[in-house]
Order: structure tokens, then C-alpha cells, then sequence
């Protein structure tokens, strides 16, 4: 075992902690527990440490500091609430990216990829907006020149420009009723945060959101 000891000068300035074990402790006079020579004359305090209360950071910051008295030095922790404004910013902004995550459990993350998306799903709109037989009756040159993006399916996703046209756009109409119930999900929640009066409101708020999709 170890004993941990917290040097104090004369102005009762804490100093970083010393350790000892058991058998430096039991060697040391009483009188040099109290001043050791080797630090000067420091008087040596023992040290308690209750512990960190549980909080969140959301709703609350927490101070460390020290109490020193003429036994020992004491750990102490101070919470204070932050401002209900800062509260409601924090657990919109965790809501936020809780959706998100949400999608991406459906699509692939990515400003460029976005673009993409957006980019195949314009080209398949165009080529649905023609007949099968036109679409399918481009060379390989015509349709990279014309759908560069939904193009690049072709052989891929599907065996025709016609058939990768579909398949996008059965997938943003999947996406879109997901998106649907995200964003409901999410609206609602912020609504709920913003609607809150206090602190412990406005986490409750935050953990009252499902997600069901």
C-alpha cells in the first residue's frame, strides 16, 4: 500500500502530492509527518478525495478545488447549472446529429456523395421521362455524355440506362417516406427542447425521443 500526502508551505499553498509506502510512512519521525526537512519545512496534510458527483455536461459544469485544514486537504466539487439557453442548444444539437445517424443507416455520408445522390436521382428523372426503347438504345458514349452519373450503373446496378433509372428512383421514394418519419422524429423533439422551461425539462425532452425507423 501506499500513502499519499499533500505538501503545504507557509502560506498554505497546496503543492503536488508526495507518496510514500507503508514502510517510508512508519520510518519517518512524528515530528517529520508534519515538516519534512527535505521540502523545506513543509507540512504535510493527509488527503480526501470523495469523488466526482455523477452530472451531465449537457445541463451542469463542475469545479475541482481544495479545502485545507489543519489535518487534511479535501477534494471538492461544485456543480452549477449552465443557463437554460446553453441546455437547449446542447441537446438540439445531440438530437441533430442523432438523426443523422439515423439516415445514414440508409445512405452513405459525404458532402460529394449527397451530390451524387442528388445528381443520379436529376439523370434518372430525365431518362424516365423518355421511353425504355430510347433509353436503352444509346451507345455506351451517348449515355455517359448525357446521364454521367446514372451511366456509371449501368452493368452494375442494373444491365440498361432504363433499369438504373428505375432502381434510383425506387430508392428515393423508399428514402423519401424514411426521411419522412426522421424528420417528423426530429422536428418534434426540438420542438419539445425549446418548449421546456428548465433544465432537468429539457433533458427529459431529449430522452423522451424514439427513433423507429
Amino acid at each position: 500500500m501506499t500513502i499519499t500526502k499533500y505538501p503545504i508551505d507557509a502560506n498554505l499553498n497546496i503543492l503536488p502530492p508526495r507518496t510514500f509506502t507503508d514502510a517510508e510512512w512508519a520510518a519517518l519521525s512524528d515530528a517529520r509527518k508534519t515538516a519534512l526537512a527535505p521540502d523545506g519545512g513543509l507540512a504535510l496534510r493527509d488527503g480526501y478525495d470523495p469523488g466526482a458527483p455523477s452530472y451531465s455536461p449537457n445541463t451542469h459544469t463542475l469545479a475541482k478545488g481544495r479545502t485545507v485544514t489543519a489535518d487534511a486537504v479535501t477534494i471538492t466539487y461544485t456543480l452549477t447549472a449552465k443557463p437554460l439557453a446553453d441546455v437547449h442548444a446542447a441537446y438540439k444539437a445531440m438530437l441533430n446529429t442523432d438523426a443523422e445517424n439515423v439516415r445514414l443507416k440508409y445512405i452513405t455520408d459525404g458532402v460529394g456523395q449527397a451530390m451524387t445522390y442528388q445528381e443520379k436521382q436529376a439523370q434518372a428523372t430525365a431518362v424516365l421521362a423518355t421511353t425504355e426503347a430510347e433509353a436503352n438504345a444509346m451507345t455506351a458514349q451517348e449515355r455517359t455524355a448525357l446521364y454521367p452519373t446514372l451511366a456509371a450503373s449501368v452493368g452494375i446496378e442494373a444491365s440498361t440506362l432504363w433499369a438504373c433509372a428505375q432502381l434510383v428512383m425506387a430508392r428515393y421514394e423508399a428514402f423519401a417516406d424514411l426521411s419522412n418519419v426522421i424528420e417528423t422524429t426530429r422536428l418534434t423533439g426540438i420542438k419539445a427542447i425549446d418548449d421546456a422551461t428548465t433544465v432537468d425539462g429539457a433533458r427529459q425532452a431529449y430522452e423522451a425521443v424514439t427513433w423507429t425507423v
